[in-house]
């Protein structure tokens, strides 16, 4: 067994993920085991909420022998979620595959997981430790099991220190010998695949081929018949098709290791086409070159031919070279690089590379020198500018933005610990903590449903001893759901006290004393939450409940943060700046506009806004007056004057006696 995986990232569509596991085309047939596109797309968004890379993993689990699907099943239930604690609630997506590879062996049936990454509740990420010897792990385990043949892996000694022993004895000899090698990485093989190329196929051409030759040599010349040709790679020989594609390494084609290899290629040598860099130098004539005394491949080139090198270079025509550019690309050297030619001997190819590494090594330092140079140059010039510089003042308008920018932010500040959540965040958090309490309360449910089914059936259809056994009967269904109702209050207990909706922390139910019992049965008459249990689908009802109140509950907290006294002088601070901001300085008077002119001056933003309000007033001032009726003459403004007096009445002094209280119709 093989098993696969690779990551998949929180950006990716739902629709793409879920037509690949449910309605891929490529597949001769899909039977998919468990999942909806809805559970995928909320694992995508739980990503992107949390600012998470990836959301999903997918795992691919293959086989050589055939697996029925309840064999699939338990590799997922037993194996694979026990080994990387996986829940129920995190596998997303589950499917059999079926799809036959005529160049395979293996079953054409084939498992795909998708597994939730990130929790929704707080974020944090699955980690999958040393994941590729576990899945080793998970793939030798149930080989085991299920009497499969042991596949020998890349973790055979991992695997056998962390099984536990009963399969050590049968997968120690997995430690023992040589690693698998593949002459083909997953990338390259799919690479190739798309491009036309049947690389099993010619691996298999060339180790039937490779039995009748002695040599490399006799290799070569026998696949040339195919048009496929060896060539010197960066480290190893390669061999390329007919197209002049990369098929892969010659020795792991072959299946050979160094030292094999090396006896089978023996003195056989295939020339790089070219030693040096491939961009365009100067280069020496190779026939010339080809005089250079041979040197032995651990020594550098000797005096004598590196003189001969200059002095070819030296015959060249040469001008005056321009001046470059500080830290440009332009080519600041003239020595020249050689190419090795197929003449040559062995030792006059590794003077000619030793050579060309020296003046790479040179060119590479003066380039590093020139950068250096040019961004010291630069970093000066910046420096000058900031000196010669003058300080600028703030504008008015600036501070206008400052000010306004500090008072949003008071407003718009988040809550330092408390964040926004949804009631179906807190309904997937309870059921995924508390999934064994609540299964155990419906188990015992069904057990007091069963007995109170059994009582109705004994009062219709029983003759003898039907009174007796309807007692038993209805004694038992009292005491369960005595048991039932102090469960139910537990349980909701704990769940309040999970989400902090209740400070303390309830008594194990176990430990209960008979007071608390009779507490409990107390408190269930009135506790709605525990009486939803005890009804059809109460579960979910229970816990939507619950999770509307915790919701309810962080909404006034997060109000309250909304609400507090900095935001309020903020927002009071913030009206105030919007009346300096939004004035038209033409509508003030003479005395408003020059007093805000200072304050501009100034950078004053309270005497600004004084200037503009009293302004303001004085406006409204000249206005009343303007709409108050003038007197026609003296005369008629003295009788008024004299009316006002004469109406005027004087009271009596208050000579000691109490008021007398009247009775009031305004109360």
């Amino acid at each position: 067994m093989i098993i696969k995986s690779n990551p998949m990232v929180s950006d990716s569509k739902a629709s793409d993920i879920y037509n690949y596991f449910a309605t891929n085309d490529k597949n001769e047939e899909i039977e998919l085991l468990k999942g909806n596109e809805q559970d995928v797309q909320d694992a995508l968004e739980d990503g992107i909420h949390y600012d998470r890379k990836n959301a999903i993993r997918h795992f691919q689990l293959s086989s050589k022998e055939p697996l029925t699907n309840e064999q699939f099943k338990d590799l997922i239930k037993n194996y694979v979620q026990k080994e990387l604690n996986i829940s129920d609630d995190d596998i997303l997506l589950a499917s059999i595959h079926t799809y036959t590879d005529h160049q395979s062996d293996r079953d054409p049936r084939h498992l795909h997981l998708a597994i939730r990454l990130v929790d929704p509740e707080n974020g944090h990420v699955k980690r999958f430790d040393n994941l590729y010897q576990r899945q080793e792990k998970i793939a030798r385990m149930f080989e085991v099991d299920n009497g499969l043949e042991l596949v020998k892996g890349r973790h055979n000694v991992a695997v056998w220190h962390n099984v536990p022993d009963e399969y050590k004895d049968k997968l120690f000899h997995l430690t023992q010998g040589e690693l698998p090698n593949s002459f083909l990485r997953d990338g390259q093989y799919q690479k190739q695949q798309r491009n036309g190329m049947n690389s099993f196929e010619i691996r298999n051409t060339c180790k039937e081929l490779v039995k009748t030759c002695d040599n490399l040599q006799a290799f070569a010349g026998a696949i040339s018949e195919y048009g496929w040709t060896i060539e010197q790679g960066q480290k190893k020989l390669i061999l390329n098709d007919e197209n002049g594609k990369l098929v892969g390494s010659v020795d792991r084609i072959l299946g050979m290791k160094k030292d094999e290899f090396e006896k089978f290629k023996g003195d056989y040598e295939v020339a790089k086409i070219e030693v040096a860099s491939p961009t365009q130098r100067d280069t020496i004539a190779l026939d010339k070159l080809a005089k250079a005394p041979p040197v032995e491949p651990s020594q550098k080139p000797t005096e004598q031919h590196q003189e001969q090198v200059q002095e070819q270079t030296t015959q060249q025509p040469q001008t005056a070279p321009e001046q470059p550019e500080i830290g440009t690309g332009t080519d600041t050297t003239n020595e020249a690089k050689a190419e090795a030619s197929e003449g040559m001997s062995r030792e006059e190819k590794l003077a000619v590379s030793e050579f060309n590494k020296e003046q790479s090594e040179k060119e590479k330092l003066l380039k590093e020198s020139l950068a250096n140079q040019k961004k010291f140059a630069q970093q000066m010039l910046e420096d000058m500018k900031k000196n010669n510089k003058p300080e600028l003042k703030p504008s008015w308008n600036d501070i206008l933005d400052d000010r306004e920018k500090s008072l949003v932010d008071i407003i718009d500040q988040p809550h330092p610990k408390l964040k926004t959540i949804t009631d179906k965040q807190v309904h997937n958090f309870l059921y995924k903590n508390f999934k064994e309490e609540l299964d155990e309360f419906f188990d015992k449910r069904k057990t007091l449903r069963s007995i109170q089914s059994d009582i109705k059936n004994l009062k219709e259809n029983a003759y003898f001893f039907k009174n007796k056994r309807v007692a038993s009967k209805e004694k038992q269904e009292e005491e369960e759901r005595k048991k039932l109702i102090l469960l139910a209050m537990y349980i909701v207990h704990c769940m309040m006290h999970k989400i902090g909706l209740n400070p303390n922390k309830p008594v194990a139910f176990d430990y209960l004393t008979d007071e608390q019992k009779n507490n409990y049965k107390l408190e269930y008459e009135t506790n709605k939450y525990a009486r939803l249990l005890f009804e059809n689908q109460g579960r979910a009802k229970c816990l939507d409940s619950i999770a509307v109140l915790k919701v309810f509950e962080r909404d006034s907290e997060l109000m309250q943060w909304k609400n507090r006294d900095e935001v309020f002088h903020a927002k009071l601070s913030l009206q105030k700046l919007n009346i300096v901001r939004d004035i038209n300085i033409l509508t003030l008077d003479e005395k408003g506009q020059k007093e805000f002119k200072e304050a501009q001056e100034n950078l004053d933003i309270e005497k600004a806004r004084k200037a503009v309000i009293e302004a303001h007033k004085r406006e409204e001032n000249r206005y009343l007056l303007d709409i108050r009726p003038e007197p026609e003459n003296e005369q008629e403004q003295n009788k008024d004057n004299d009316r006002e007096k004469s109406n005027v009445v004087e009271f009596p002094k208050n000579s000691g006696q109490k008021k007398k209280k009247t009775f009031s119709y305004g109360r």
